[in-house]
C-alpha cells in the first residue's frame, strides 16, 4: 500500500524560531553535572510533563535500528538507568549490541542531550533562532590520546569536552 502524500510536501514552513528561556551556559565541564542541571530546568519547566521521557535507540546484531520511548528512572555518574522486559525487542537487542543511545527532548527550553547508557560519549544542544545552535560534546579521551588543544579542551573528572557549533 502507497501512503505517500500525492504532491511532495514542503515543511519548511513549519519550522518555528528557537526562543529558549534559559541560559546557553556550558561553563560546567563535567556531562553528568551539566545534564543534573538541564534535567532539573526541564523538571521546573511549563510544557514538560514528563522530563524524565527519553528516546531508546538500539539495533540489533544485524544493525537494524529500532527507536521507543521509556523513562529514566535514576541516573549518576556510574549512567542512566531505565526499565524494559528483558524479553521485549528492546531488551534482546541490548542483549545483542550494548552500543544503545538516549535523547532527551525538551522542545519549552529549545534543549536536547544525546546520551550513552554508560556515558562514554554525551552531547548537549541547545537551539537559537538563527540556527547556529550551540552544541557541545563530551567524550572520554582514548587511551595515550595527544588531545589538539584547538579542538578538545580538558574538562572536569578526566572528560574533554568539544565545541561541535557554532
Amino acid at each position: 500500500m502507497d501512503i505517500a502524500p500525492v504532491e511532495k510536501m514542503d515543511l519548511g514552513a513549519m519550522r518555528v524560531p528557537y526562543e529558549p528561556n534559559v541560559d546557553r551556559d556550558f561553563s560546567v565541564k563535567n556531562p553528568i553535572k551539566l545534564f543534573d542541571i538541564w534535567f532539573n530546568d526541564a523538571r521546573k519547566a511549563d510544557g514538560i510533563r514528563e522530563a524524565n521521557a527519553m528516546a531508546v535507540a538500539t539495533s540489533n546484531k544485524n544493525g537494524k535500528p529500532s527507536v521507543r520511548y521509556v523513562l529514566l528512572k535514576s541516573y549518576s555518574k556510574e549512567g542512566f538507568i531505565f526499565f524494559t522486559n528483558y524479553n521485549s525487542r528492546k531488551g534482546q537487542e541490548i542483549a545483542e549490541n550494548p552500543h544503545v543511545a538516549l535523547l532527551f527532548y525538551w522542545e519549552p527550553l529549545c534543549r536536547q542531550g544525546g546520551f550513552l547508557i554508560k556515558p562514554e560519549t554525551l552531547e548537549f544542544w541547545c537551539g537559537r533562532s538563527d540556527r547556529l545552535h550551540d552544541r557541545i560534546r563530551f567524550r572520554q579521551p582514548l587511551p595515550q590520546e595527544v588531545l589538539d588543544e584547538k579542538v578538545t579542551h580538558a574538562g572536569e573528572d578526566e572528560w574533554v569536552y568539544e565545541y561541535l557549533a557554532p
